[in-house]
């Protein structure tokens, strides 16, 4: 099943979507990488906690289902911070729609893109 989406920038108001939009997509990612290291997943949480610059909110059907957040170094590449997509909106071609947005924008502005995977994913 393929939704449709849309992006809108994301704003000072979406915070606590945003976190809270982390915390249930990344919980068993980032247990399973420091299984025994609160600390770690604190950090974790911290250093990835909602930033409005460069981040967008995903929506599809009319709310809001996801975060994409894109850094560009220097006019070298675009970098993929983070990409969340709400649970119940699993497998229906978000995350697709959304990578294919930043490539589009990689392509018009002559940039590789680059991105960090966890290992457990």
């Amino acid at each position: 099943m393929t939704t449709p989406i849309q992006f809108r920038p994301a704003t000072d108001a979406d915070k606590s979507f945003v976190d809270a939009l982390l915390f249930d997509s990344m919980h068993g990612y980032v247990e399973a990488t420091w299984p025994d290291n609160e600390e770690a997943q604190r950090h974790y949480y911290a250093f990835n906690s909602f930033k409005a610059a460069g981040t967008r909110i995903i929506q599809a059907d009319g709310k809001d289902v996801g975060r994409l957040s894109t850094t560009r170094f220097r006019g070298q590449y675009i970098f993929i911070d983070e990409l969340h997509i709400l649970r119940d909106y699993h497998r229906r071609s978000i995350g697709r729609h959304a990578i294919e947005q930043v490539f589009a924008e990689a392509r018009e502005e002559h940039l590789p893109v680059r991105a960090t995977i966890l290992k457990v994913n």
